[in-house]
């Protein structure tokens, strides 16, 4: 097969034959569905495959764009996306990018040239200080705003022409899509389309007019010129001579869902859903009318009648959690919990609080599967592993195989109390089963290991269990003494409410 150039070269190289052109429109499937309250779902669990997804529906998008991340990287696969966009804009379809505040502190030039093209917006939600004053007072705004700074927007949405979403837990940068060489998050998110797409929508458009939201200029980032959005396109245009985004191209053009979009056709899988979503004036610590996602929850938690899977790389569940889950275990319902060893964890302090509920956990009867930072292997449908070390970033939720919530929401005190997060609850065996089957993939001692109380000294241990090679270890395992060390200093700070 030729190596693919370029989107349209990887759709045309996905098949044989040619490509079909079809809109958002045509993608959306089954009007009936959709009709009678409705909507599909797609997972999308291959870094490759996510981000080929996602510049598919901005190649196809006719009307609109509006993209909702806490993080819009200027890396590799962030100036492919760019590229993307700028096209999209110059057919005339109308795109807004909403960015959490913090990652743009610093001056990010992409964002400047893409907010230049007349039919680009780009705003920042809650912003902690200006850029035009340099990098001293950009640091002076952060002292003088510690509590702001602290309340982050964490939601992640995709909306193509008001037809197709993409929701979960991936940010765009390289480290979600796979094409970062030493490091990736093994991550999920989903394809929508139908009558939840509505509300996802207004939801977008909630956070794009909230009193948080200030514009680039209003913070200091002006348009840039001609000349320098000419040298910006040019090297956009540049991309596919890059050996890593050849390379990449190839590898998007080789997946199955490359042959499903090039026919413009996917397997939806229909059920009632319903959204799940924090009101943007949390971030203000405003208190909200409405039942928060953790409470929801929580109240699918105490409904589960055999079984509860959960997968949340940072999960302290706090006295309240021990409770539900305690309340879960008396009643005999199964429980799993799948998160990030030490050594696979990105952020050390959340494991510190974490480890002290752990052994109190098992004993209730709470299994646990701690992911490793190299996979054995990859699943034979499920690739959530990347090249180099990796770290669990999905968040999914399996209520007895029936209903599934997928989103931003971590199990912690941050997603809890502190930022804004979004979700899905979906009502579909046939979807469920598909999360299920990534679960049982990932709790799988190819990746991960499981914890265990030993039954003489009831000791914490970690075992591969099922293979019969397996290593057992008596301590945190492939993590180096200075991360343990760490978490022993940090154990001492009363920091939980903030992680």
């Amino acid at each position: 097969m030729a190596q693919a150039r370029g989107l349209e070269g990887v759709l045309k190289s996905g098949v044989v034959g040619e490509a079909r052109e079809w809109t958002c429109d045509d993608l959306a499937g089954s009007q009936a569905n959709a009709q009678s309250g409705q909507s599909g779902f797609g997972l999308l669990t291959a870094g490759d495959e996510a981000f080929l997804a996602r510049a598919f529906l901005i190649a196809r998008a006719r009307r609109t764009l509006d993209l909702q991340y806490y993080l819009f990287k200027a890396d590799a696969s962030g100036a492919m996306l760019s590229a993307a966009i700028l096209q999209a804009a110059d057919r005339g379809v109308r795109v807004r990018l909403l960015v959490d505040g913090w990652p743009l502190l610093w001056r990010d030039p992409q964002s400047a040239l893409l907010n230049t093209h007349p039919n680009v917006e780009i705003r920042l939600f809650n912003p902690v200080a200006g850029y035009g004053g340099g990098a001293l007072a950009g640091l002076a705004g952060m002292l003088a705003n510690v509590r702001r700074l602290n309340r982050r927007m964490h939601n992640k949405v995709f909306i193509a022409d008001e037809r197709i979403v993409v929701i979960g837990g991936r940010n765009l940068a390289d480290r979600y899509f796979g094409i970062s060489a030493d490091f990736g998050f093994r991550d999920m998110d989903a394809l929508c389309t139908g009558a939840l797409v509505a509300d996802i929508a207004a939801s977008f458009d909630a956070y794009w007019n909230s009193d948080s939201t200030r514009t680039l200029q209003s913070v200091g980032v002006g348009n840039r010129s001609a000349a320098e959005v000419a040298r910006f396109r040019n090297r956009l245009a540049q991309l596919g001579k890059r050996r890593r985004i050849a390379d990449f191209e190839a590898q998007m053009a080789k997946t199955g869902l490359a042959a499903s979009l090039a026919r413009g056709e996917l397997d939806w899988k229909w059920g009632q859903a319903r959204l799940i979503v924090d009101a943007p004036e949390k971030i203000s610590g405003a208190l909200s009318d409405n039942p928060s996602p953790l409470e929801q929850l929580v109240e699918l938690a105490q409904s589960a009648t055999r079984e509860l899977l959960m997968v949340s790389p940072y999960f302290v569940p706090g006295e309240r959690g021990m409770a539900v889950l305690s309340d879960l275990r008396a009643r005999g319902i199964r429980v799993l919990l799948v998160t990030n060893s030490l050594a696979s964890t990105d952020v050390v302090a959340v494991h510190t609080a974490y480890q002290r509920y752990r052994q109190r956990l098992l004993e209730i009867g709470v299994e646990i599967r701690e992911v490793k930072p190299f996979a054995a292997g990859d699943g034979p449908r499920v690739h959530l592993f990347g090249h180099g070390r990796g770290s669990l970033h999905a968040k999914a939720y399996i209520f007895d195989c029936r209903h599934v919530v997928i989103g931003s929401l971590n199990l912690d005190p941050r997603s809890m109390n502190l930022n804004t997060e979004i979700g899905v609850l979906v009502s579909s065996e046939a979807f469920a089963g598909q999360v299920r089957e990534c679960v049982d993939v990932l709790a799988s001692p190819d990746y991960s290991y499981r914890v265990r109380l030993d039954g003489e000294s009831g000791a914490l241990v970690w075992d591969e269990q099922g293979r019969a090679d397996g290593e057992r270890f008596g301590h945190e395992p492939l993590a180096g003494w200075w991360r343990r060390a760490v978490v022993f200093l940090l154990s001492w700070l009363p920091i939980e409410d903030q992680l």
